[in-house]
C-alpha cells in the first residue's frame, strides 16, 4: 500500500492547475502513470521477489520511457533505499 506521503506527492505532481486537489482528468493521468510504473516494476522484477535492485530499477525506468543513466539511477536508489539492497513498489514511486 502507498503511504500518505507518497499519495500527497503524487497528487501534487498531477495537480496541473495547482488547486490543491485533482479533478477527474488529473486523476486519470495519475492512474495511467501508476499503472505504467506498476507494469514496468513487475516486468523488471526478474526474480519475482516483489522488490528491485538498482539494475532492475534502471531497466524499469528505461522501459517506462525515461532516459536516465545508471549513475543517476543509483543516486536515486541510494536515497530511497535507505541502505537496503532493494526497494518495493511504493518506494519505486518515490523515485
Amino acid at each position: 500500500p502507498l503511504t500518505m506521503a507518497i499519495a500527497i506527492k503524487l497528487v501534487k505532481v498531477f495537480d496541473k492547475d495547482r488547486s490543491g486537489t485533482i479533478d477527474f482528468i488529473e486523476y486519470a493521468s495519475m492512474h495511467q502513470f501508476i499503472t505504467l510504473m506498476q507494469k514496468s516494476f513487475t516486468q523488471a522484477d526478474r526474480d519475482r521477489n516483489g522488490s528491485l535492485d538498482a539494475h532492475e530499477i534502471h531497466a524499469a525506468l528505461q522501459s517506462s520511457g525515461f532516459t536516465i543513466g545508471f549513475g543517476p539511477t543509483q543516486l536515486f536508489f541510494n536515497k530511497v533505499s535507505c541502505g537496503s539492497r532493494a526497494i518495493n513498489f511504493p518506494q519505486f514511486l518515490q523515485m
